[in-house]
């Protein structure tokens, strides 16, 4: 049974980092309540799923297939035995477990891989040349089969679960020339016939924003959305990689794009050192507006994140998309406060949704996963700076410790 959260059951007036994160959510759904008066959309705490005090891979969205949530800490890679623990946890029923897996002297593990694993297969991609490799579970165990081969001049390095038997593989990002990579590559993967179903390269425009913070690839149970690094478009896909729909918006109210969608900047890596790129991009952006990251939140309804000069760096655009009216958002705010600062009161009334949470919690089919690294409880009200001072106290003593809680979004 799940428990409705409100304003006055958020953890007993206390903030850590998982009050914090309620108190976030709860905001999001009131936003979100806003664009769609005929539906209350619910927050329902789900599991926290605690990891001790090892910290745990940030790669939390390759590993959703639910019911299920897959993870590993930074302690289960043994470089000498080549073997690797991942543990499985059943969102519904919080039974935890875990598997092992040998990994071949081929496969080449600097620090940590990316993985995305659900009940019949397990792909791995390495973090040294960003190849990818497929597991197949037998009788329980995933034993190594092969090396997947990608078309020529194709890129990958997320991965992403679609069902028992698809998932995404892509990356955008701008290549060096000596990559001889397309700088857009998405692709549909058939794990059961070791094949692509389609691999696809759309012509992307400013891919040296690549460089910077973003989240430009989502999906849901029925399309995949890409987002254009600048401007305001949003390519819609089925799972054959066909063009299904597309957003092609100008917001007004603030909105500058750049001239022509073209990057005024040397953005060649092989002619300009990514440091001093992203510089110059970060001085840039500060004059534009772009889409930095978007989200599916459920089937319906896509949630698109902005940078524009009317914000400033420490808001953004929110723009909540219904996906049967490509032609204007559902709801606009156009000022939305992303992060806290040192004066900034902490209570139960006024809780801006830190940006952060943005890129560090997974939305799938309505389920919220979100790592929180923070044991520190401390009475409200208070402000930011009082609290960044207790914490650092509290921590002096006491070790952090990581968990998985994961909420759920219902509309009624």
């Amino acid at each position: 049974m799940y428990a409705i959260l409100e304003i006055k059951s958020c953890a007993g007036n206390q903030i850590g980092g998982r009050q914090l994160l309620v108190f976030c959510l709860f905001v999001f759904c009131n936003i979100l309540s806003v664009a769609q008066p005929k539906e209350h959309p619910v927050i329902s705490y789900q599991k926290s799923i605690s990891t001790g005090k090892n910290s745990i891979t940030n790669q939390i969205s390759s590993f959703v297939f639910p019911p299920y949530a897959y993870y590993f800490t930074s302690e289960e890679w043994n470089t000498e035995s080549r073997v690797l623990k991942i543990y499985s946890v059943n969102c519904e029923t919080g039974f935890r477990d875990s598997i092992e897996i040998n990994i071949p002297r081929v496969i080449i593990i600097n620090e940590l891989p990316t993985i995305a694993v659900n009940e019949n297969y397990l792909i791995l991609c390495d973090d040294e040349n960003f190849s990818f490799y497929r597991y197949l579970n037998r009788n329980g165990k995933y034993t190594f089969s092969n090396k997947i081969k990608l078309p020529n001049n194709s890129s990958g390095r997320y991965i992403r679960i679609i069902d028992k038997d698809k998932f995404l593989i892509h990356t955008i990002y701008n290549f060096h020339p000596d990559a001889e990579s397309y700088n857009s590559n998405i692709g549909i993967y058939d794990a059961k016939n070791d094949k692509f179903i389609n691999f696809i390269h759309p012509d992307l425009p400013c891919i040296g924003f690549s460089h910077l913070p973003k989240s430009w690839v989502t999906f849901n149970e029925k399309l995949i959305a890409i987002a254009d690094p600048c401007g305001y478009k949003i390519r819609f896909y089925d799972f054959g990689l066909n063009l299904y729909d597309s957003i092609n918006y100008f917001p007004g109210n603030g909105w500058k794009n750049l001239n022509g969608n073209k990057i005024p900047l040397e953005t060649n890596p092989a002619k300009i050192h990514p440091k001093l790129l992203i510089d110059q991009l970060l001085s840039l952006q500060d004059s534009i507006s772009r889409i930095e990251k978007i989200y599916f939140i459920d089937n319906s309804k896509l949630l698109v994140s902005s940078i524009s000069p009317k914000c400033g760096k420490e808001k953004r655009r929110i723009d909540i998309w219904g996906t049967s009216n490509l032609k204007k958002p559902m709801l606009t705010e156009t000022d939305f406060p992303v992060s806290y600062f040192d004066n900034d009161t902490i209570d139960r009334n006024d809780c801006p949704f830190p940006y952060y949470h943005l890129s560090e919690f997974t939305l799938n089919n309505n389920l919220i996963f979100t790592i929180t690294d923070e044991n520190l409880n401390q009475t409200l009200p208070i402000t930011m700076k009082e609290f960044k001072t207790l914490k650092d106290l509290y921590y002096e003593k006491n070790d952090p410790e990581f968990s998985i809680d994961i909420y759920k979004i219902n509309f009624r």
